[in-house]
C-alpha cells in the first residue's frame, strides 16, 4: 500500500501470457482482455462492514484526481493514468478494475494514489460508520477537503504480448480505530472528524498507509 485506499484481493501481483485469461482478477466485467494491466480493489476488512466489535463502515469514497501506474521505462504515461472518478465501497457494490490496455511493456515499480476534490464531491474523501460504546452506538463521518497522495511500491512486469494484474487493498481499521471518538464535536448527524481538527493530521498519515499492494504470497 509500500512507501483517498478503497482502500480491496489476496492474491496481487500476477502475470500472464494470453493462452491464460481465466486467471486474471476480472471478477463481473465479461471477458477479459488478452493485453495490458489491470488493477483490482478490495477492502480489508471487508466493507461495508465491522473493522472490530466497536466500529463498522457503512461506507468510504475517495476523489481520486488521478491513479497513476509509473513504468521505469517509461514514467508519466497517459496509458497508465486514470482521473477524476469516485473509488467508493457502499451498499450499491465495490469498486471495478481498472483496465489499461494500453499500457507500455516494462517493468512497473510505483502507483500514485492522490485523491482531492476535483469538482465530483466537495471532499477529497468520506468514510461513514458507528462507534459502540457502553453499549450505545453512535453514528461518524470522517471526511477532509485537502488533498491527500500516496505512493505504492510494486515490482510487476508486463512484457510483450501479455497481461499483468495487480492488487490494491485499503486496510481502514488502524487508521479509523486510532480515533478517539470521546473528543468528537458532534451535530445532527452524529460524531464527525473533518478538517482542521487536529486528530485529523494523525488520520492522514495512517490514510495514507492503509493503501497496499497485495504480496502474491498473501
Amino acid at each position: 500500500m509500500r512507501s483517498i485506499g478503497v482502500l480491496l484481493l489476496v492474491a496481487a501481483c500476477q502475470n500472464g501470457s494470453p493462452t491464460a485469461p481465466d486467471a486474471l482478477i476480472v471478477p463481473d466485467s465479461g471477458p477479459p482482455a488478452k493485453l495490458g494491466i489491470y488493477v483490482a480493489w478490495s477492502a480489508k476488512p471487508s466493507l461495508p462492514g465491522a473493522l472490530d466489535d466497536k466500529l463498522t463502515v457503512s461506507d468510504a469514497t475517495f476523489q481520486l484526481s488521478q491513479l497513476e501506474l509509473i513504468g521505469d521505462a517509461e514514467p508519466g504515461s497517459e496509458s497508465t493514468t486514470r482521473s477524476k472518478y469516485l473509488l467508493a465501497w457502499n451498499a450499491q457494490g465495490t469498486p471495478k478494475p481498472e483496465v489499461f490496455p494500453e499500457a507500455p511493456i516494462g517493468m512497473y515499480s510505483k502507483i500514485t494514489v492522490s485523491m482531492a476534490t476535483v469538482g465530483l464531491s466537495d471532499v477529497a474523501y468520506e468514510i461513514h460508520g458507528t462507534w459502540r460504546d457502553g453499549g450505545v452506538t453512535y453514528p461518524f463521518r470522517i471526511d477532509d477537503r485537502l488533498p491527500l497522495r500516496t505512493t505504492l511500491d510494486c515490482q510487476q512486469m508486463l512484457t510483450a504480448g501479455s497481461w499483468a494484474s495487480i492488487a490494491i487493498s485499503v486496510e481502514l481499521q488502524d487508521p479509523i480505530s486510532h480515533v478517539d471518538f470521546k473528543r468528537l464535536p458532534s451535530d445532527a448527524g452524529g460524531l464527525f472528524l473533518s478538517t482542521g481538527d487536529l486528530q485529523l493530521v494523525d488520520f492522514r498519515d495512517r490514510l495514507a498507509k492503509a493503501f497496499n499492494v497485495n504480496d502474491s504470497d498473501d
